[in-house]
């Protein structure tokens, strides 16, 4: 079966398991007992966003605390995005209850210092545990393990991946269908790597024999099944250099699909992400612009050919957009759209008829600042989307003041407030990327937020869930 969000599939009461199922885009849920809404598996979103395909067997559910049942998902092929270098955050259970995050970045493990530009998340290694991928502009890229209790340890070099600098960009995904992840990694004025993993805890690099080794700005890396063939394909925003778009052929190659496909844009490129908006069972295409070009929505007719219906859609915003990500924030059954912007960011509202509405105003979000990353991700587990927001906080000082990171909490009425100052949240290190994800598997999202900086470590800040004592 395929879940498109927590509306599309209802675990009705009883039930111990849930059949063989797919995901695209925003925290997969499960309603239950007309209660709360318990997350089967957290998602890495970036500022760019997150596309996400999962699949498993007969899936058991583990009870937690607060009638919150979590699924112990363990996909046999699922792609995802990064974002921008770090913070790490963990929170608290009910709205009425104040959220509270805690920076745990020198708990976990040694941290690096310099311009990490970019953060993916998977479980590289099968443990059922999230690990983090850096990728730097500055220093070398990384890959922490997580080994578990709150510690990290960096295992860049025994894994096999390259230490070279330069990278803006990396997403996971399983693209030989072989069980575990493997690596996509977008440089910026240098070859692409491509890792492919070896069945155990290392990995080897086959961008030229797979025909995908490219030396180019790229800015984002995506990966999905875009024809409905089983085998997840590769996408590539390029500033100023042509989007590329590759599909896989099954057998370890790619074919550059660019042309032929509808999907080609050749302007200032930044975010993207695949998501199906329109329900269709295929994965459409939305293309984030700077300076001034109007963003693409590419529709997917089912066979992999794409055709930009933005206008008609609504969704045509031509400002200087960062990043998106996707999220069914009003639980009405359809995907809408949050989209970072220099001062004014954009909610979307999905109609259900193929068009979408801003709905920035009414759903009282300001613009805050030179914002990249963005993020829906269900704070509390009410079971209702909240948005945080990964500001460039100094912008080169050209903003009239400084802009910290923003948390939205969803008031469930169609409105948000800013809670970052009172959680924690509203820091100024210069972040330009975020990333969702259960680093301690508690059933609560913690929060990576990528700083471009080069006087402090990366910071990893746990969602501090307030454990609740006495």
């Amino acid at each position: 079966m395929r879940l498109h969000s927590s509306k599309d599939f209802t675990l009705p009461l009883g039930m111990k398991s849930i059949p063989p199922l797919r995901g695209v885009g925003g925290v997969l849920r499960v309603p239950v007992a007309m209660q709360r809404i318990g997350v089967c598996k957290a998602t890495a979103h970036s500022f760019m966003n997150t596309s996400e395909a999962l699949r498993s067997k007969h899936t058991p559910l583990t009870p937690l605390k607060g009638g919150i049942l979590r699924c112990a998902l363990r996909p046999s092929r699922f792609a995802f995005h990064f974002s921008f270098c770090a913070l790490l955050f963990a929170l608290t259970p009910a709205f009425a209850q104040p959220l509270a995050f805690q920076d745990i970045s020198s708990q976990i493990g040694p941290q690096a210092v310099g311009a990490y530009l970019g953060v993916s998340v998977g479980d590289y290694d099968n443990d059922g545990d999230d690990d983090v991928y850096f990728s730097s502009q500055s220093s070398s890229n990384l890959l922490y393990e997580n080994l578990g209790e709150g510690k990290f340890k960096d295992v860049t070099s025994t894994a096999g991946l390259s230490t070279v600098r330069g990278g803006y960009s990396a997403v996971w995904g399983d693209i030989d269908n072989d069980g575990d992840l493997d690596l996509f990694a977008g440089f910026f004025g240098r070859d692409n790597r491509f890792y492919l993993k070896n069945g155990d805890k290392t990995f080897r690099e086959i961008a030229a024999s797979a025909g995908v080794k490219l030396n180019v700005n790229t800015l984002h890396c995506l990966m999905a099944d875009i024809d409905n063939d089983g085998f997840l394909d590769i996408y590539l925003t390029v500033n100023n250099q042509g989007n590329r778009l590759y599909r896989n052929n099954g057998n370890l190659t790619f074919t550059e699909v660019t042309q032929e496909s509808g999907a080609a844009y050749n302007g200032r490129a930044m975010g993207a992400g695949f998501f199906d908006y329109d329900k269709d069972g295929d994965i459409d295409l939305y293309l984030v612009h700077d300076y001034g070009q109007a963003n693409h929505l590419f529709q997917n007719d089912g066979r992999g050919r794409f055709t930009n219906v933005a206008a008609q859609a609504g969704v045509d915003f031509a400002g200087d957009g960062m990043g998106v990500d996707f999220g069914d924030y009003d639980n009405d059954g359809w995907l809408d759209m949050y989209i970072t912007n220099y001062h004014k960011s954009i909610l979307y509202r999905n109609n259900g008829n193929g068009t979408f509405t801003d709905l920035t105003s009414a759903a009282q979000l300001p613009g805050v600042g030179m914002s990249w990353g963005c993020n829906f991700i269900d704070c509390d587990n009410d079971g209702w989307l909240d948005i945080f927001i990964a500001n460039q906080s100094k912008f080169w000082q050209l903003l009239p003041a400084i802009y910290p990171n923003v948390l939205f909490r969803n008031k469930g009425d169609g409105a948000f407030v800013d809670v970052a100052p009172q959680a924690g949240l509203a820091t100024t290190y210069d972040s330009f990327g975020s990333a969702t994800l259960d680093f301690n598997n508690d059933g609560r999202l913690d929060i990576v937020v990528a700083d471009n900086v080069s006087t402090t470590q990366n910071e990893f800040l746990k969602m501090w869930a307030m454990r609740i004592i006495g």
